[in-house]
């Protein structure tokens, strides 16, 4: 430092001036220290392009000592933090915002997560994550997993990030009931998946990784994200909402609950957007394109709504991507014992594509999953106390047993999943054996005022615009089913259906506008549709039953070469149908 002279110093006073001056480096950088740090934690942000270093070398564990004390952390724009070690946040109610900064997994992170959220209600907002390596583990069934964001904790918000190339993009952990996510506005880009591809007919691998977003929980928001798949790689789910048996028991809202809208799934998915036994679902005005299997699915769920979706299903003909599954190939699928469900105003379209428009594939048969020892004595009531706990119980369950009415089913598990609430009262005491089983047949579907566009090409034996399989309760009503080459809408296995008020226009050559096949209860009402050049327009093969006849009313049957084929069917009545270019044609008439 140079100090002003007002007079001559003494030799003792230069000494101190000289003494001053050679401590003063250490006093400055001690200063600079201070005023660093002071801007490192600037209105209590720490910002960590401040205490870790951007050049390249590793530096998870100058984040991690910050992620684990700090409340508020900022990533600023143009920097990037090279990660060899999962990042870990523990501080519940943090908040982490980027402002462009960058989080770079290195090939040490193949089989491992990028950040671990592990703190009830933290934030993070803006972050890029990034995995340019594209390194992962290809596997059939478990192991690790590459991840960008993996959520430990409750009430964690995800917001405005974008995460490139990693297997799995943001997943809420399988290992507990994590609950009450909000993951929106993200951009997910190139999810790798991990299957042979769309030339393997025999490889299993690629069904337990390659999702986009994942929660394994209950109460999730996810909406207007951007989920793509990386060009070439055969990808799980795009958007993935599952409940966890073992858990199920764990808090209010568990197995249910969550809302999946305004997103765009795209790529070579095998599936975009699906809720797997996650019940009280809404899937709701996203847009999907290019999957694989299924565009947008509902797995043995309960009251769940899949409404105002634009599905593009572009299948290749000779895309096989997972076939050793067997999949049906849909643009929306509801899979096994889906129960009081909601398909509604939804485009399909499969112009250009190979599939079913809209599916619905219950099974005939349910199948058998556990045996519960009932304790006390719940005779006369519907509540019924078990011995064990039993991660295996799931709601809608049907039970069976001693002094079990017919038709019984689990409506609720208690937290600690030691007492089950059914629709029935148990007629019988205590010390009886209840036989659960997965319920295989749908029932109480509505699929109403849906456009499904097919492909006038697809010439594929049995394909169908809408298909209904093995439910009971099924209406299908105020559709638009557009150039069908098979069947306009087929009916297999259904009981106590009405098909009403569609309009269905086939191309040359159609078969089926309407089908009904074996029929297994009820009433099948086929009121007041429009078919056109389907041939014949309807078809019905039903078993000779009194109780379970068929009503054909009030249908506008147009430009085929057969209006009405009842396929030596008995038990109908066939009246106010009016039938245009079609020679014969068929009067009122019944078997009744």
């Amino acid at each position: 430092i140079d100090m002003p002279v007002s007079a001559p110093q003494s030799a003792a006073s230069a000494a101190s001036v000289a003494a001053v001056n050679a401590a003063m480096p250490a006093t400055l950088n001690a200063l600079k220290s201070d005023v660093a740090m002071a801007s490192n934690s600037a209105n209590g942000v720490v910002n960590l392009a401040h205490v870790a270093p951007t050049d390249g070398t590793d530096a998870a564990d100058a984040i991690n000592a910050i992620l684990a004390s700090a409340q508020n952390v900022y990533i600023p724009s143009g920097v990037s933090f090279t990660v060899a070690k999962p990042l870990i946040s523990t501080v519940a109610g943090q908040t982490i915002t980027g402002d462009g900064g960058a989080f770079v997994a290195t090939a040490a992170l193949a089989n491992a997560s990028l950040l671990s959220v592990r703190g009830n209600g933290t934030t993070i907002n803006g972050v890029v994550f990034q995995n340019p390596t594209q390194t992962g583990v290809r596997s059939a069934t478990g192991g690790n997993r590459n991840i960008g964001v993996y959520i430990e904790a409750d009430y964690v918000t995800v917001n405005a990030c974008k995460v490139d190339r990693f297997q799995n993009g943001i997943i809420v952990s399988a290992f507990g009931e994590f609950y009450g996510h909000i993951i929106t506005s993200n951009i997910v880009s190139n999810v790798a998946g991990c299957g042979a591809g769309p030339a393997d007919l025999t490889d299993t691998f690629g069904e337990d990784r390659g999702d986009g977003i994942c929660t394994w929980g209950a109460l999730a928001t996810i909406s207007n994200n951007i989920v793509y798949a990386m060009p070439g790689s055969d990808a799980r789910i795009g958007i993935h909402v599952e409940n966890l048996g073992s858990y199920h028991g764990y808090q209010y809202g568990s197995d249910r609950m969550a809302t999946i809208t305004s997103n765009l799934v795209t790529g070579p998915f095998r599936r975009a957007i699906v809720s797997e036994q996650c019940h009280n679902t809404t899937i709701s005005d996203n847009t999907v394109a290019d999957s694989t299997w299924w565009g947008i699915t509902a797995a043995r769920c309960n009251n769940t709504v899949i409404s105002g979706n634009s599905v593009r299903f572009n299948r290749l003909s000779t895309d096989l991507s997972g076939a050793a599954w067997s999949p049906v190939y849909a643009g929306i699928m509801l899979y096994g014992g889906v129960s009081d469900c909601v398909v509604s105003n939804n485009t399909v379209e499969v112009s250009d594509g190979f599939g079913e428009g809209i599916s619905i594939q219950g099974e005939e048969n349910n199948s058998a999953q556990v045996a519960a020892n009932v304790i006390g004595n719940p005779n006369g009531t519907n509540i019924v106390p078990i011995t064990t706990a039993n991660v295996n119980l799931l709601r809608g369950m049907i039970l069976t047993g001693t002094g079990v009415p017919a038709g019984t089913q689990v409506l609720g598990i208690s937290r600690d999943g030691k007492t089950l609430t059914l629709n029935n009262n148990v007629t019988t005491g205590s010390n009886i054996t209840l036989n659960a089983f997965v319920r295989g047949r749908a029932q109480n579907i509505i699929i109403s005022g849906n456009n499904v566009v097919c492909n006038a090409n697809d010439a594929t034996a049995n394909r169908n615009g809408i298909f209904v399989k093995a439910v009971d309760g099924a209406v299908v009503k105020g559709n638009i089913v557009y150039q069908s080459k098979r069947y306009g809408i087929n009916f297999f296995l259904a009981g106590d259906l009405i098909c009403q008020s569609n309009v269905i226009k086939g191309v040359a050559g159609a078969t089926y506008g309407i089908y009904v096949q074996y029929n297994p209860v009820g009433v099948s009402q086929i009121l007041d549709n429009q078919i056109e050049a389907h041939s014949p327009c309807i078809g019905i093969i039903n078993k000779a039953n009194a109780l379970y006849p068929t009503l054909i009313q009030g249908n506008v049957l147009k430009n085929a070469a057969t209006s009405i084929d009842m396929f030596g069917s008995d038990y109908y009545s066939i009246k106010d149908n009016i039938e245009v270019g079609i020679t014969p044609g068929w009067g009122d008439r019944g078997v009744l």
